[in-house]
């Protein structure tokens, strides 16, 4: 064999031995550090005593609550990004309490929890607030901790829980005429904002889009009520069919006169077809039929089944009002201030006409 060959066979080998020592001691410079990485843990509270996990919870929350004097650049974080104003106790003060585990809580998780109390579930920004929240927190145990301990944010477990605040009373709710009956009625104080659904021509879906309007605002996380005014053919009995659609007087310590309105699915039900047997609805009564009711009698009818039903804390009641432009809707205007409504129309120019009529009664009543 020449000489030259077994030089180069040999110059190879050298040189495959070296390139796989090299390889070997990347990979084991690799796994060194993944090793070293995964061997890092989440700080566990449960080092500490309980006077030093109490004193750190308050630190916390007086750090976060004067957020413009203790912590640098967050400001913006801790702001309702929808209104402008602070979370904090000189803003919205929705920041409620920390918990912080110690020693003492074994069996808990080791997770730092913010307790926040918006005034609704159905803030659009809730899920940004509280990552927001969760960056600050964070960086705020890194400062508190950093006597003691190296870390960095991420080794920090936070739990933001969201509760929603209690709603106003009767006495603050602006969406109640204080020169009517309604405005002491206990059943609409807790209350915070009347959507109608109205078209004022019939056949259109209006009952359907009240429907889904209601449970999609559930589905979103609001306290949601839909009650169905069209006391001259009750729709909602047949679009929603609850399990058991028995309405039931309220608990004594409610109030007398009261009824509980039917829970389905997340949302506060009640429609005349519930409570009358004469409302058409199938099974109510043996000579079920249409209600027929005189102007006066069905604003009456409107009224009881707005305050006489209990409806507990809700952040939004759907009103389905009937077709048309009558006592029903009057009585609608003339009780409550409505924080909105939705026009249902086909695109056929007559029912465009009867949405025009609707838009100018809801103008001229305010």
């Amino acid at each position: 064999m020449p000489m030259s060959s077994i030089h180069q066979r040999i110059d190879v080998k050298l040189t495959m031995d070296k390139h796989n020592r090299i390889h070997h001691l990347q990979s084991s410079s690799r796994r060194l550090f993944s090793s070293t990485q995964s061997s890092r843990s989440k700080f566990r509270f449960s080092e500490l005593s309980s006077r030093q996990s109490a004193e750190l919870e308050d630190e916390l929350l007086n750090r976060l609550n004067n957020n413009n004097n203790n912590i640098s650049n967050s400001d913006q974080r801790l702001m309702d990004p929808i209104i402008g104003k602070s979370l904090t106790r000189n803003g919205l003060d929705w920041i409620w309490s920390v918990s912080i585990p110690s020693s003492f809580d074994k069996g808990e998780e080791n997770v730092i929890t913010v307790n926040l109390q918006p005034p609704t579930m159905l803030h659009p920004k809730l899920q940004e607030i509280s990552a927001n929240i969760t960056q600050v927190v964070q960086e705020e145990m890194v400062q508190l901790l950093s006597n003691k301990h190296t870390l960095e944010p991420h080794d920090v477990d936070v739990s933001v829980k969201i509760n929603p605040q209690d709603i106003t009373t009767a006495s603050n709710n602006m969406n109640i005429r204080e020169t009517t009956p309604q405005s002491s009625s206990f059943a609409l104080k807790n209350i915070t904002h009347f959507v109608a659904v109205y078209s004022c021509k019939g056949g259109v879906g209006k009952s359907t889009i009240a429907a889904n309007l209601a449970y999609q605002l559930s589905a979103m996380g609001g306290r949601v009520g839909l009650l169905d005014l069209d006391v001259y053919g009750p729709s909602l009995p047949i679009l929603v069919q609850p399990d058991d659609p028995t309405v039931r007087k309220s608990p004594p310590h409610v109030q007398e006169g009261m009824v509980e309105p039917i829970l389905h699915k997340g949302v506060k039900l009640m429609s005349l077809g519930f409570v009358s047997p004469n409302s058409g609805v199938p099974g109510s009564g043996p000579n079920g039929g249409a209600a027929v009711l005189r102007g006066p009698m069905a604003g009456r009818v409107v009224s009881q089944l707005l305050k006489g039903t209990n409806w507990g804390e809700l952040d939004v009641l759907v009103l389905d009002l009937p077709p048309g432009t009558g006592d029903v809707q009057l009585e609608v205007c003339q009780s409550l201030s409505l924080s909105g409504a939705v026009a249902v129309s086909t695109p056929s120019a007559l029912a465009w006409a009867d949405v025009r009529k609707g838009v100018e009664m809801f103008g001229e009543l305010g």
